[in-house]
């Protein structure tokens, strides 16, 4: 890769330069992206669990019955 300086004074910056990833990298950056995303989804999903605020979730979303009132669906 050539220095600021060459880049300046050459032109600018060829295929492969920052900005632009070659696609060897950019199949490792898609995958730690990936990696670190799976990481922070499941931190939150512990912390929401685990605040004691409680978190609803349906069954049986299907039968509404035993569903309280204000968060009854209508299905079709």
């Amino acid at each position: 890769m050539p220095s600021g300086r060459q880049c300046v004074h050459g032109g600018g910056l060829g295929a492969g330069a920052i900005g632009e990833p070659v696609a060897r990298g950019a199949g490792e950056i898609d995958a730690a992206y990936r990696t670190v995303r799976r990481q922070n989804v499941a931190a939150h999903l512990l912390r929401r669990l685990n605040s004691g605020g409680g978190t609803r979730a349906e069954r049986h979303p299907l039968n509404q019955l035993r569903v309280a009132r204000p968060f009854q669906r209508v299905i079709e």
